[in-house]
């Protein structure tokens, strides 16, 4: 399974994923989080992720969103 982010109307975007003291760990450009460390082979452990989006829409507008997800294994 993956965090996917879907839109009709964002272009591109940069998902960053957060651990819970702050720290990025995992950063990628137009595609998704598996719940895996930016080597894409070591699983993180469950719980809950802090994530940034950031990106442009259709008409060149910059796009923010923040939230969290809770990865469950």
């Amino acid at each position: 399974d993956m965090f996917e982010i879907k839109s009709r109307f964002i272009e591109d975007y940069k998902v960053v994923i957060y651990d819970r003291w702050g720290k990025p760990f995992y950063e990628a450009e137009n595609q998704g989080w598996s719940g895996f460390d930016a080597d894409e082979v070591t699983p993180v452990p469950p719980g809950y992720y802090t994530y940034k989006i950031i990106g442009t829409d259709q008409v060149g507008q910059k796009v923010s969103r923040t939230g969290s997800v809770m990865l469950l294994r």
